[in-house]
């Protein structure tokens, strides 16, 4: 399985999960929350980072505060984080 993560550059890959960690362990909420949700998957937690980033910009509001989606399913297909909030827009029929 290839994420689209996977097709990212490595190394800005790996400074965006270790940015978002440090900023977690100083008690930033919304990086917390996203590694939090992800379980462990920092991989998916930086997908899921970028998605929240869009709807806060967008809405004014979390990627927690809209309806459920399977965002996990949405990464695991390898779609874009683009992608993956147009699709769920669809979903929650927005």
């Amino acid at each position: 399985m290839t994420t689209w993560i996977d097709t990212q550059d490595t190394e800005k890959i790996d400074a965006a999960v270790a940015a978002m960690r440090r900023k977690a362990g100083e008690g930033d909420r919304a990086c917390g929350g996203v590694l939090d949700y992800a379980g462990g998957d920092e991989q998916f937690a930086l997908w899921l980072r970028q998605i929240d980033i869009h709807v806060g910009k967008r809405l004014g509001l979390s990627v927690f505060d809209l309806p459920d989606v399977c965002w996990r399913d949405y990464f695991d297909d390898g779609l874009s984080p683009i992608e993956a909030l147009t699709a769920g827009r669809a979903a929650m029929d927005l």
